[in-house]
């Protein structure tokens, strides 16, 4: 148990007179009075006010929603929604070189460097326009360790914790002489110019497989009833009439393009998660990987345990080649372990495969899991109105396209160029903001 002594006189110079333990948490504490500044983020920035959602909605928009944000670099992914389905959080209008911090769950540090014009973003972000400091720099701070505990240390709310538009404006920012500024700068720009590159490049590939199949997304219809027979009822053990919904049919279709379909339970092992409890959370040890900590080209390790506690699930330990693949909240986020991984568990709502044959490439059975194809497979059979679950055994039964070996091994190999440079362009960032963070003295 960490207990925390306050004065009772600290707690009436907080404006918000927080008496709970985590706010006076000693190690936050600690590294706010490391760093001495005399400018807070409003001094250097032109924050943005919200727009009405009516001014934003006459035609179709790049929304940017909180969880399209890559956690790890300058990268993000925009949804295009027409008009009549744009959401009322939609109320922020981007411009090239704005900087978007997350106000909910600020220790997910969720804050995206936006590179073009013409986005619309959820009133889940403050929206910071650089005025007097470079929006690299600017990015780069709102990514250190320093910022991330500042914010965390204000957070209210226990079950869906957040911060206050003012908590981020009111924060210290440190400013580098000229010279540093500048080679934070110039490595955060030569590193997303990389990563738009070669992301593009990825979903260039992906294209070149979905044209190869013949696949073709079908517009979801506006009907939410459909007439089929009762022994397909029967079959598919289902009645609502989403699972029936035309647009599914484009995977059935693809699938005659192919040299053959397997089930994924044929070609790997599934091993699903385990849960260890929060009790079991510590501040050092094994790291423990959740639904929220996987993206595409990153882990994040925000939940550790101790090495006792990993020890007791030798089975479910991760190794080279192994593919993550999330089944439960956010379903079909997929990470490929194309590298030597550090001792980690994963939690109950991730699945590792693992391939259990030598003929099937494994950077290709990784795209095929984070194709539309399969998008549409998990959307169909997922169950849950507030959280989404594809149970294990359907996950199982998932088709899984297999074409003529010298196809798939081509993909195969353009994909491994590809998250090579990925991997090499991400190292850049990161050492942008370990060069902050060492400045900052926060580990």
């Amino acid at each position: 148990m960490r207990i925390t002594v306050a004065n009772y006189c600290d707690l009436l110079e907080e404006d918000s007179y927080r008496i709970d333990s985590e706010f006076w948490d000693e190690r936050l504490i600690q590294s706010e009075v490391q760093v001495r500044t005399d400018f807070c983020i409003r001094d250097l920035v032109s924050p943005q006010k919200e727009v009405d959602k009516l001014t934003v909605a006459d035609s179709p928009i790049n929304y940017l929603e909180i969880s399209d944000v890559d956690l790890d670099s300058t990268m993000y992914q925009l949804n295009l929604i027409q008009p009549e389905s744009v959401p009322s959080r939609a109320t922020y209008l981007l411009r090239k070189d704005d900087v978007a911090v997350s106000m909910v769950r600020p220790s997910r540090n969720a804050v995206s460097f936006i590179q073009s014009d013409e986005i619309v973003a959820s009133s889940g972000f403050t929206i910071l326009r650089p005025t007097r400091v470079s929006a690299e720099y600017l990015w780069a701070f709102c990514k250190t360790e320093f910022f991330r505990r500042y914010l965390t240390r204000r957070q209210r709310n226990s079950m869906y914790p957040a911060v206050r538009k003012e908590d981020i404006l009111n924060a210290p920012i440190y400013m580098a002489d000229s010279e540093i500024e500048h080679q934070i700068a110039s490595k955060i720009e030569e590193s997303t110019k990389r990563l738009k590159l070669h992301y593009q490049e990825y979903e260039n590939i992906q294209f070149d497989f979905l044209k190869f199949i013949e696949f073709r997304l079908i517009q979801s219809s506006d009907r939410r009833a459909f007439i089929r027979f009762f022994s397909d009822v029967i079959a598919a053990k289902r009645l609502d009439a989403k699972f029936f919904d035309l647009s599914f049919s484009a995977v059935d279709r693809s699938f005659r393009r192919c040299s053959r379909t397997l089930k994924l339970g044929d070609i790997a092992s599934l091993q699903k998660g385990v849960e260890v409890g929060k009790e079991q959370y510590m501040d050092e040890g094994i790291p423990f990987v959740r639904v929220s900590d996987i993206s595409r080209h990153s882990l994040r390790f925000n939940k550790m345990i101790d090495k006792e506690v990993f020890e007791q699930y030798s089975f479910s330990r991760i190794q080279q080649d192994d593919i993550l693949f999330t089944k439960d909240g956010t379903v079909g986020m997929v990470h490929y372990i194309g590298y030597e991984p550090i001792p980690m568990l994963t939690s109950s709502g991730v699945i590792r495969l693992r391939i259990q044959n030598d003929w099937l490439p494994s950077y290709y059975l990784a795209m095929v899991l984070d194709s539309p194809m399969i998008r549409l497979q998990f959307e169909r059979e997922c169950s849950g109105s507030n959280i989404s679950h594809w149970n294990l055994d359907r996950v199982r039964d998932c088709r899984i396209p297999i074409l003529d070996q010298p196809i798939m091994e081509s993909f195969d190999k353009r994909l491994q160029y590809v998250y090579k440079e990925i991997a090499n362009a991400r190292d850049g960032i990161v050492d942008a903001i370990a060069m902050l963070n060492q400045i900052l003295s926060v580990e």
